[in-house]
């Protein structure tokens, strides 16, 4: 059975409980959170919204008026829907720590703004901390009129990273993994049906390139009137053979000589 519970003058009430035959737990990396539970009653269930439940020792919340059918004076039908704590975060909005505008641009590390956002998500909703987080090079990054959720999603962009919450701790990994002890194997009752391998893209896979670079600080006469920078030997090196040949390459366009001021000589 499923316990619901609602806050009433800071005081924990149960509600009600429902079956959890046919109760579903979605969950997927920087997205989905939430609980379903359809549920047939004899009875209007006496729930509302902010009314929640626990599962693994975080709350799940529901955040809108419970839908229901009535199919007969007493078989009422139920989908109930609880989402996760970090569903509280579509809505908050996401300012300025100083100027407290909506529209800014600031530098700072991935801790930075991921400290920014949980304090921005605190102003309204109390409880959220900063867990892991990567070290980073400053960035300089733009943000518009966005939510507290809109600002992870595009930290984890920016950042080339993974975030993930339990409960109100927001933390980020460069590549989040949950290593388990289930092993899987083909055969009866070991759960493995069928293996695929497929390619990531429908790319052929290059095996040959011949790489250049920007067209700034290049000196008079550069290999052979080259307009970009590019290695003192073209030829282009093969994989194995096994991976047949594709060519492929191209600009890089911040790559070239450099000037350096102290230091004489031709660019490099």
């Amino acid at each position: 059975m499923i316990t619901v519970f609602r806050n009433t003058d800071a005081t924990e009430d149960v509600v009600c409980t429902v079956s959890d035959d046919n109760a579903t737990y979605s969950a997927a990396l920087m997205g989905k959170d939430e609980i379903v539970v359809d549920v047939v009653t004899q009875a209007v269930l006496p729930v509302s919204v902010l009314d929640y439940i626990r599962y693994g020792g975080y709350a799940y919340t529901l955040n809108r008026q419970p839908e229901f059918t009535k199919e007969a004076d007493v078989k009422y039908r139920y989908n109930l829907v609880f989402e996760g704590a970090i569903y509280n975060l579509l809505d908050k909005g996401f300012e300025h720590p100083i100027t407290k505008q909506t529209r800014f641009t600031l530098t700072g590390t991935l801790r930075d703004f991921v400290q920014l956002a949980v304090d921005n998500a605190n102003l309204t909703d109390s409880g959220w901390s900063v867990g892991d987080v990567p070290d980073t090079p400053r960035k300089n990054i733009v943000f518009e009129s966005m939510t507290v959720g809109d600002v992870l999603d595009k930290l984890a962009t920016e950042f080339s990273v993974e975030y993930h919450s339990l409960g109100k701790r927001i933390s980020f990994y460069d590549r989040y993994e949950n290593i388990t002890q289930i092993v899987f194997k083909q055969g009866m009752g070991n759960g493995l049906f069928t293996l695929t391998r497929r390619n990531v893209d429908s790319e052929n896979t290059v095996t040959r390139a011949v790489l250049y670079g920007g067209t700034k600080n290049l000196p008079l006469g550069y290999r052979n009137g080259s307009d970009n920078s590019c290695w003192a030997d073209p030829a282009p090196s093969d994989t194995p053979p096994s991976c047949g040949k594709q060519s492929g390459g191209g600009p890089e366009k911040q790559a070239g000589p450099q000037h350096h001021d102290g230091a004489g000589g031709d660019p490099t």
